[in-house]
Protein backbone atom coordinates (compact mmCIF):
# COMPACT_ATOMS: atom_id res chain seq x y z
CA UNK A 1 0.00 0.00 0.00
CA UNK A 2 1.21 3.69 -0.83
CA UNK A 3 0.41 6.87 0.85
CA UNK A 4 1.63 10.50 0.41
CA UNK A 5 1.53 12.05 4.13
CA UNK A 6 3.39 15.26 4.41
CA UNK A 7 4.81 15.38 0.92
CA UNK A 8 6.23 11.85 1.96
CA UNK A 9 5.87 8.55 -0.02
CA UNK A 10 5.15 5.94 2.34
CA UNK A 11 5.18 2.38 0.63
CA UNK A 12 4.94 -1.03 2.23
CA UNK A 13 6.75 -2.84 -0.30
CA UNK A 14 9.53 -1.08 0.12
CA UNK A 15 9.65 -0.52 3.65
CA UNK A 16 10.46 -2.84 6.47
CA UNK A 17 8.02 -4.80 8.31
CA UNK A 18 9.39 -4.37 11.81
CA UNK A 19 6.38 -6.33 13.46
CA UNK A 20 2.36 -7.33 13.65
CA UNK A 21 0.07 -6.01 16.70
CA UNK A 22 -3.11 -5.41 17.61
CA UNK A 23 -5.43 -2.19 18.51
CA UNK A 24 -8.58 -2.05 20.28
CA UNK A 25 -10.44 0.48 18.12
CA UNK A 26 -14.02 2.20 17.44
CA UNK A 27 -15.22 1.40 14.50
CA UNK A 28 -18.38 2.69 12.41
CA UNK A 29 -20.12 -0.03 10.12
CA UNK A 30 -23.36 0.94 8.44
CA UNK A 31 -24.95 -2.27 9.31
CA UNK A 32 -23.99 -2.50 12.99
CA UNK A 33 -23.28 0.76 14.14
CA UNK A 34 -20.42 1.94 16.13
CA UNK A 35 -19.25 -0.86 18.06
CA UNK A 36 -15.31 -1.40 19.59
CA UNK A 37 -12.62 -4.34 18.33
CA UNK A 38 -9.59 -5.41 18.13
CA UNK A 39 -8.13 -4.71 14.64
CA UNK A 40 -4.63 -6.23 13.31
CA UNK A 41 -1.77 -3.45 12.16
CA UNK A 42 1.36 -3.87 11.19
CA UNK A 43 4.85 -1.32 12.49
CA UNK A 44 7.23 -0.61 9.46
CA UNK A 45 10.20 1.72 9.11
CA UNK A 46 11.57 3.36 5.85
CA UNK A 47 14.79 3.07 4.76
CA UNK A 48 15.39 6.49 5.75
CA UNK A 49 13.89 5.47 8.95
CA UNK A 50 10.66 6.92 9.06
CA UNK A 51 7.78 4.97 11.04
CA UNK A 52 4.15 4.21 10.01
CA UNK A 53 1.70 1.47 10.53
CA UNK A 54 -1.08 -0.16 8.21
CA UNK A 55 -3.71 0.01 10.14
CA UNK A 56 -6.48 -3.13 9.38
CA UNK A 57 -6.08 -6.15 7.07
CA UNK A 58 -8.80 -5.71 5.38
CA UNK A 59 -8.31 -4.07 2.01
CA UNK A 60 -11.87 -2.21 2.38
CA UNK A 61 -10.59 -0.39 5.37
CA UNK A 62 -6.82 -0.66 5.82
CA UNK A 63 -5.25 2.79 6.11
CA UNK A 64 -1.60 3.81 6.85
CA UNK A 65 -0.95 6.62 9.53
CA UNK A 66 2.14 8.47 9.79
CA UNK A 67 3.82 7.97 12.90
CA UNK A 68 6.70 9.18 15.44
CA UNK A 69 9.42 7.51 16.46
CA UNK A 70 7.88 7.80 20.13
CA UNK A 71 4.80 6.43 19.00
CA UNK A 72 6.61 3.03 17.36
CA UNK A 73 8.91 2.65 20.50
CA UNK A 74 5.56 2.71 22.29
CA UNK A 75 3.99 -0.14 20.03
CA UNK A 76 7.53 -2.06 19.76
CA UNK A 77 7.06 -2.20 24.08
CA UNK A 78 4.39 -5.13 23.32
CA UNK A 79 7.29 -6.73 21.42
CA UNK A 80 10.31 -6.55 23.86
CA UNK A 81 12.75 -8.84 21.73
CA UNK A 82 12.38 -6.06 18.64
CA UNK A 83 12.64 -3.30 20.89
CA UNK A 84 15.64 -4.69 22.25
CA UNK A 85 17.50 -5.73 18.53
CA UNK A 86 16.20 -2.08 17.46
CA UNK A 87 16.96 0.05 20.59
CA UNK A 88 19.71 -2.10 22.61
CA UNK A 89 21.25 1.26 24.45
CA UNK A 90 17.88 1.61 25.77
CA UNK A 91 17.43 -1.16 27.60
CA UNK A 92 18.56 -1.64 31.09
CA UNK A 93 17.65 -4.54 33.56
CA UNK A 94 14.98 -4.05 36.27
Amino acid sequence: MKAIIDGKLYDSEKAELITGFSRWKSVNNLMLGEYDTWIDCELYRTEKGNWFELEGTDLRSTRLNALTEERAKEILQTNPEKYQELYPDEIVEA
